[in-house]
C-alpha cells in the first residue's frame, strides 16, 4: 500500500494494478483543449507548406502503415499523414485535415510545456501510478481524420520501447476532442498486462496477432475532451478507424520512472520476451526479418 497518494485514490490505484487502467475526467481545461487545436493548426500552417523550415518525405511502401512525412529540418518535430493521401500543401484546411500524428513537438506551443510542466496534475499521477518519479519518454498527438483515420491495432506500448523494469512505463492518452466508438477511442483488454510480453509481427504495423488475444476483456473507452486514460505499458490496447464525420485528435505521452533503465535491443530480448522465450518486441521482429 502506498503512503502518500497525491491525485489518485487508493482505489484507483488499486484498479490500475488491476485493470491496467483508469480514468481521470477533466484533466485539461477547455481553454487548455482550445489551445493544444490551435498549437495543431499552427504547426500545420507553420511546417506544411514550407520547405525552408521542412522536408516533405514520402511515406514508406512497406507493410507499416503510414503516409508522408512533414519533417522540421534541424529538429525531432515530424507530422505524418495518413496513408493514400496526396499532401495538400496548398491547402492548410484540408493538409490539417490529413494529419494522423504529431510526433516531439513539446516545445512548440506554451500550452505543452504547461500540460507537462513537472508539478502538474498529469505527472503527480503518473507518480503516483508507477511510485516513481516521471521522466517524459515519448510525445505524440494521435489523429483520425473523418472517414479517413486509419486503425491502429492491438499492440503493447513496451513492444515499442526498450525499458527495464516493464512496470515502469505509463502512457497518458488525454481526448482533445470528444473521443467515441464511432470516431475511434481507445481500446483496452482489461487485465491483459498481467500476461506478460506477447510477439508483435509487422503486418499492417508493429501488432499482435488477434489470435493470441483474449478479446473477452476488451473495455471500450470513450472519453470527453479534456479527460485522459493512464495506462499501463504492458496493456494490449487499440484504436479502431474512424468512419464518422467527426474528427478524433489526442495527446499521448509516456512516461518512465527515474530508477528505470534503456537499455540496448539484444539486452531488452532479455526483458521483453513471451512465455515460449521468443524475443517479441517490434525490433525484436524487424532484426528477425519477419
Amino acid at each position: 500500500m502506498i503512503k502518500e497518494l497525491k491525485f489518485v485514490s487508493q482505489l484507483e490505484f488499486e484498479r490500475y494494478q488491476e485493470d491496467g487502467f483508469i480514468v481521470k475526467e477533466n484533466l485539461l481545461s477547455l481553454k487548455q483543449v482550445e489551445a493544444v487545436k490551435e498549437a495543431f493548426r499552427i504547426m500545420v500552417a507553420t511546417y506544411g507548406p514550407d520547405r525552408n523550415r521542412a522536408d516533405l518525405i514520402a511515406g514508406s511502401s512497406g507493410a507499416i502503415m503510414g503516409g508522408a512525412w512533414i519533417k522540421k529540418k534541424n529538429d525531432p518535430l515530424c507530422i505524418q499523414l495518413e496513408a493514400g493521401q496526396t499532401p495538400a500543401i496548398d491547402d492548410l484546411e484540408k493538409l490539417e485535415l490529413q494529419v494522423r500524428k504529431f510526433m516531439w513537438f513539446e516545445k512548440e506551443a506554451p500550452i505543452f510545456q504547461e500540460i507537462l510542466r513537472p508539478d502538474s496534475p498529469m505527472q503527480t499521477i503518473v507518480a503516483d501510478l508507477i511510485s516513481d518519479s516521471p521522466l517524459l519518454y515519448q510525445s505524440l498527438a494521435l489523429i483520425k481524420p473523418p472517414k479517413i483515420g486509419s486503425t491502429k491495432p492491438w499492440h503493447q506500448d513496451n513492444a515499442y520501447f526498450s525499458v527495464k523494469p516493464l512496470e515502469s512505463i505509463c502512457g497518458v492518452w488525454i481526448a482533445i476532442d470528444e473521443a467515441t466508438v464511432q470516431n475511434g477511442c481507445m481500446h483496452m483488454l482489461r487485465g491483459q498486462h498481467k500476461v506478460g510480453p506477447l510477439v508483435h509481427e509487422h503486418k499492417r504495423d508493429c501488432e499482435i496477432n488477434v489470435r493470441k488475444l483474449d478479446l473477452g476483456t476488451l473495455h471500450p473507452v470513450p472519453l470527453k475532451p479534456g479527460s485522459a486514460l493512464f495506462f499501463n505499458g504492458m496493456i494490449p490496447h487499440e484504436t479502431p478507424p474512424n468512419r464518422s464525420d467527426y474528427r478524433r485528435r489526442a495527446l499521448q505521452f509516456h512516461f518512465r520512472g527515474s530508477r528505470s533503465e534503456i537499455l540496448p535491443g539484444l539486452e531488452y530480448d532479455a526483458v521483453f520476451k513471451d512465455a515460449n522465450g521468443q524475443p517479441a518486441s517490434c525490433e525484436a521482429v524487424r532484426r528477425g526479418g519477419f
